[in-house]
């Protein structure tokens, strides 16, 4: 009757660990897939300054069609440096400050490494459960 009970919580505890991997993991995706957007833009883009317009951290461009572009961003200054696309201008990014990259590649690999670390975990815990095992 111990086993069954036992046999359950082990299983509970390895999916809980497999869940709380797959956050981190979330995280650095979260980070990196915008870090990489902004940064082909920033290569093959056009970058342009953006003034802020009527309402607050709201922000309004031209592009080179002399289409004006109205999007939000979460700012109080009076102008932001963007990048668009020049096949699609609706694409538009704020570029950030330089001097916050650092931080950006000192977590992102590290939420990467914790939630690799965490998934090979539960993938271990669920094998010696799977061969009838007990952990030392």
């Amino acid at each position: 009757m111990g086993h069954e009970r036992t046999a359950v919580a082990g299983a509970v505890f390895t999916v809980t660990i497999g869940v709380m991997a797959a956050l981190p993991l979330w995280l650095g995706a979260v980070c990196v897939v915008p870090w990489f957007h902004e940064t082909r833009l920033r290569r093959h883009g056009v970058t342009v300054i953006a003034v802020q317009a009527d309402a607050p951290m709201t922000y309004q461009c031209t592009d080179s069609s002399g289409t004006t572009r109205v999007f939000s961003h979460q700012s109080v200054a009076q102008s932001v440096q963007v990048a668009y696309d020049p096949r699609d201008p609706s694409n538009v990014v704020v570029l950030q400050d330089p001097s916050s990259r650092p931080i950006e590649i000192t977590l992102e690999p590290g939420f990467f490494l914790l939630g690799l670390d965490g998934i090979a975990f539960a993938i271990h815990l669920a094998l010696v459960a799977i061969q009838g095992k007990t952990l030392p």
